[in-house]
């Protein structure tokens, strides 16, 4: 058993290693720590598609349904993450100073699930940009060019802790 750099049964987060860890200790199976930690995610995000959306039933719905397709793609950790980071994203609304840092606290702290989460820090310089129909184009056009033309394993290539990982 390892907790820490190395993850614990082969996950490099922290946060998401120590969850497993205390889920077998007290007897849950990986299938109920699941669940359990999807519900948990669930409740937050619903808390907010209430509180914002104009449509609830197809808000909702739409999030049930990304649901049963991540879990499918076997990418749970990833929309673990993304549900509870889109679950703290109102703090932005109000740009004070203390969400603003509160934010950024929660998004590295949720980075110990998945470190996929980190990338929503860059949602804290979307008022700063002007966003047209060119940027847009400029931006995928870019991103496709990048993934043509980039090893598939970046990540290895920048250094972090996924660089050690053996596939």
């Amino acid at each position: 058993e390892s907790i820490g750099y190395n993850g614990y049964s082969g996950y490099p987060e922290l946060i998401y290693g120590y969850l497993c860890f205390y889920a077998y200790r007290w007897g849950l199976s990986f299938g109920w720590f699941q669940a359990i930690l999807l519900f948990v995610a669930l409740l937050a995000l619903s808390r907010h598609v209430i509180k914002y959306s104009p449509h609830h039933g197809q808000s909702m719905f739409f999030l049930y349904t990304l649901y049963l397709i991540f879990y499918t793609m076997n990418i749970y950790r990833e929309m673990i993450a993304c549900f509870l980071m889109l679950s703290i994203y109102p703090l932005l609304l109000n740009r004070n100073k203390i969400n603003v840092i509160l934010y950024v606290l929660l998004t590295i702290m949720i980075s110990g699930i998945h470190g996929s989460a980190l990338y929503f820090l860059g949602l804290l310089f979307i008022p700063y940009l002007k966003i047209s129909n060119l940027t847009i184009t400029i931006s995928i056009v870019v991103s496709l060019l990048l993934g043509l033309i980039l090893p598939y394993d970046l990540i290895e290539i920048v250094g972090s802790r996924y660089g050690s990982l053996q596939y």
